[in-house]
């Protein structure tokens, strides 16, 4: 495919928008709780807009990919925003926190009466983290089922809300995380609805992927393949990896984009699990 090896990226930061000047990037996405974090450079914006990109938590979206298939890799919110001076260039330094302050400091207080919904206890949780709540509510209707589907006493919580949440869905095998502002929810081997993404030699897998060793005992072992920056590729995508040593379905389980509009990285580095 002759436009994987054409790069575009779009930076927007709290309604700035960056295109035409040199992007670096590194995106670093899994399908834990813990929050996706961005690092991104800009070489030489103007002055003004320099003064005009100095907030912390100011709002960040990156797109990137190829001119027809640009799609966003990253959308969360700015820790620190720094400029320096490197040599005869400005560098704006952004590092980012997918949804990080949400899940560090938002708290809530819940009663729910005897009989209550884990559903709704579920939801309300998620409205408390002020997030939007994705696919949660398909997620616990079709995995939730019987006794576990209610609270026989009632329900009731205080404090962190991404901790209260964990509680709600860890018994009743689910994981959660946030992705792109989003909440997920699956399976522990479940997979994005999508339709898998096909990486072989003519859609940018670069080399043979490498099967390494069970990060935990009794689990399949990760595979790890890098191939042409693909924005559709997510933490949960399933992807049919096609190649000499490996032909089948996997779960990305983590995924790094990294790139440099200027040349060089122009990647998706994945581990995944087989399913």
């Amino acid at each position: 495919m002759a436009d994987l090896f054409q790069r575009r990226a779009r930076l927007t930061v709290d309604g700035v928008q960056v295109e035409d000047l040199r992007l670096q990037f590194t995106v670093k996405k899994s399908a834990k709780k813990e929050p996706n974090t961005a690092e991104i450079s800009v070489f030489n914006l103007a002055q003004a807009t320099r003064g005009r990109l100095q907030a912390r938590g100011a709002r960040v979206v990156l797109e990137a990919g190829y001119p027809d298939t640009l799609g966003t890799i990253f959308s969360g919110d700015a820790r620190t925003i720094d400029h320096v001076r490197t040599g005869a260039e400005w560098v704006t330094k952004i590092q980012c926190g997918d949804g990080e302050r949400a899940y560090q400091f938002r708290n809530a207080a819940l009663s729910f009466s005897a009989g209550a919904r884990r559903a709704d206890v579920v939801a309300a949780v998620i409205d408390s983290l002020g997030l939007l709540p994705g696919n949660a509510a398909a997620q616990v209707a079709a995995n939730v089922t019987g006794s576990t589907s209610r609270f026989l006493n009632g329900y009731s919580g205080v404090g962190n809300s991404a901790r209260q949440l964990d509680n709600l869905l860890r018994p009743v095998d689910l994981t959660w995380s946030i992705q792109d502002g989003e909440i997920q929810v699956l399976t522990a081997t479940g997979t994005r609805r999508e339709i898998a993404v096909v990486l072989d030699k003519d859609t940018g897998l670069i080399g043979s992927p490498e099967h390494g060793a069970p990060d935990k005992k009794g689990k399949p072992s990760v595979l790890k393949c890098r191939s042409l920056l693909q924005a559709v590729i997510k933490p949960g995508s399933r992807v049919l990896i096609k190649s000499l040593n490996t032909n089948g379905h996997y779960r990305v389980e983590t995924v790094t984009h990294s790139g440099d509009t200027a040349g060089g990285d122009w990647y998706s580095s994945l581990e995944a699990r087989p399913v």
